[in-house]
């Protein structure tokens, strides 16, 4: 009886385990975009300043336009969403 209990309990932490690998993956791969648009305004900001055409906003106002985008996109992608597995579980539980 103990041993078949903790079998049960040895796959429930597995499978636990494989959720929490599950969903780290999918956030990451749903993040990737972030990466991606601060490349582009490193390298926008760097054209931009090499070209001379008022030069001295190149990085101020590149980076300043994408930590915007960063914050109405990632406002946009978190709406309604726990952030946390324990999140998820208190808003399930009512905790």
């Amino acid at each position: 009886m103990n041993e078949n209990l903790q079998e049960r309990e040895l796959k429930e932490r597995i499978e636990l385990i494989e959720t929490m690998l599950a969903e780290g993956r999918h956030s990451t791969e749903s993040w990737g975009w972030v990466f991606v648009l601060w490349g582009v305004a490193y390298y926008v900001a760097i054209a931009w300043s090499a070209s001379g055409w008022n030069s001295n906003l190149a990085w101020p106002v590149t980076m300043v336009a994408a930590g915007l985008v960063t914050g109405a996109l990632a406002g946009r992608n978190a709406q309604g969403r726990p952030r946390t597995g324990m999140v998820r579980q208190s808003l399930r539980f009512g905790g």
